[in-house]
């Protein structure tokens, strides 16, 4: 994880020597990279974790809750 974060710092784009390709993220194949706790990387396309979903009614809890001046 830390080579693709440096690299994506460097050049805007998080690929690199001896790493797993990390493609663009396109909203139709819905292809995104998963870290597993084992140290192993690997494309995932489809079926997106539940805990990547935003929860939108949560989020409209909190900023009603936000001074207003935060909310401009």
């Amino acid at each position: 994880m830390r080579s693709y974060w440096t690299n994506f710092a460097r050049s805007g784009n998080p690929n690199g020597p001896k790493l797993p390709a990390w493609q663009s993220f396109d909203g139709h194949s819905q292809v995104a990279m998963e870290f597993a706790k084992d140290g192993t990387v690997g494309a995932r396309s489809g079926d997106r974790p539940t805990f990547c979903d935003l929860d939108v009614k949560a989020l409209r809890g909190r900023l009603s809750e936000a001074p207003k001046q935060v909310r401009k």
